[in-house]
């Protein structure tokens, strides 16, 4: 694409495209098409709602450096089926009373890849909107964040794919973090206090280092990454059949809780033959260990079958 010197834009339409000149008024700098770059700062202002689309009916990418989402104003993917991605290459605020939103028209999941901080400071983060959600990749190629005021922030799927060795955190004032699934690609990620993942986490490269409390509805598949429990406590809670698997032939946790449905069961497989853990509580559903599990702690049942390994 081709980029003009740096720009900064506010909204300027009650409605509008991202790709249309008019929905943007330029208040400084420089621009040669009227309309948000990959070097460009945006704030969407008070009233105004941007479609993250050119309007066309084939897939489009749009790109911005800094964008800030103020009280009132409102960032929104577009309706139909056209995938659209948004490529932030500095920083996204969501200011309080501010909104980005998965658009609840049609069916399409569309894309923001943000190589800043992703910070939202009370607003509205609507990732999941009837058939629409949005998927979010960390990919920057200094240390990232997720921050802001808000307590608990909610994702669809996060994939973490930043340069090796930085690093993406959950900092400010957010504690929580709910995802359905979260990937690490490459770079390593720091997790609040409490992370809740309704679905799988896949580790294939980098630290994932642990908080407090992880719940895991899905499976949790070590592929060459580097776990880090920093003495937490991994709770399995899914409906169905979960695995503890990957390629990794040993896998270390501080804590597990099997608290699972009725007659489901958490198993250890793929390549991972040995599990070290410092404690084991089988509160609800079933177990089946690998060949061998090493507990330095106890190993509590209360509830459902263990089936242990030969060691």
């Amino acid at each position: 694409l081709f980029s003009y010197a740096q720009g900064t834009f506010n909204s300027n339409t009650a409605s509008g495209n991202w790709a249309a000149a008019g929905s943007w008024t330029l208040t400084g700098g420089a621009d040669g098409d009227g309309i948000p770059d990959s070097n460009d700062d945006v704030t969407i202002l008070n009233g105004h709602i941007i479609h993250v689309s050119d309007g066309g009916g084939a897939p489009s990418t749009h790109e911005v450096d800094d964008i800030t989402i103020n009280t009132g104003g409102t960032l929104r993917t577009n309706s139909g089926t056209i995938v659209r991605t948004l490529n932030v290459f500095g920083d996204l605020t969501i200011s309080s009373g501010g909104t980005y939103t998965a658009n609840n028209v049609g069916a399409a999941v569309h894309f923001l890849n943000i190589a800043g901080n992703f910070t939202n400071n009370g607003g509205t983060f609507t990732p999941v909107n009837g058939t629409v959600s949005l998927l979010v990749t960390f990919n920057g190629t200094t240390n990232q964040q997720i921050n802001g005021t808000s307590a608990t922030q909610t994702f669809v799927n996060i994939i973490v794919n930043k340069t090796a060795g930085t690093t993406l955190s959950v900092a400010g004032s957010t504690t929580t973090l709910n995802v359905a699934d979260l990937t690490e690609t490459t770079g390593n990620f720091t997790a609040p206090a409490t992370l809740n993942a309704t679905g799988i986490i896949i580790l294939t490269a980098g630290t994932y280092t642990a908080g407090a409390n992880t719940t895991v509805g899905g499976d949790f598949t070590n592929n060459g990454g580097t776990f880090t429990h920093n003495s937490g406590t991994v709770t399995f809670n899914g409906t169905g059949a979960q695995a503890i698997n990957g390629t990794a032939a040993s896998q270390t946790f501080n804590n597990i809780i099997v608290n699972k449905t009725v007659g489901t069961t958490l198993t250890v497989g793929g390549s991972t033959a040995t599990l070290n853990v410092t404690s084991l509580t089988e509160t609800q559903g079933n177990f089946t260990a690998p060949a061998t599990l090493n507990a330095t702690g106890t190993i509590t049942l209360t509830a459902g079958t263990y089936a242990a390994g030969a060691d």
